[in-house]
């Protein structure tokens, strides 16, 4: 619903206690890649990937940011 921050801050305190949910850290990232943290959301978005396959983080990463930009268009 565009409360981007807001959700951050929900997902954090529920990752305090479920840190093996990769999902968390995901949903964490993205809210805060939508709120314009992208140092913080580059951070989720890799222990997210870390949790799946430590040997692919970087190469996800780069896809995921590839795609963040196609979706977000040309940058004014």
């Amino acid at each position: 619903m565009g409360q981007y921050q807001q959700a951050a801050v929900v997902l954090a305190q529920v990752v305090i206690g479920t840190l093996s949910d990769y999902r968390l850290m995901y949903y964490r990232g993205l809210c805060q890649l939508h709120a314009g943290a992208s140092g913080m959301a580059r951070r989720h978005l890799a222990q997210a990937v870390q949790q799946l396959n430590p040997d692919i983080t970087a190469l996800r990463l780069a896809e995921m940011y590839r795609v963040y930009q196609r979706l977000s268009g040309p940058v004014s």
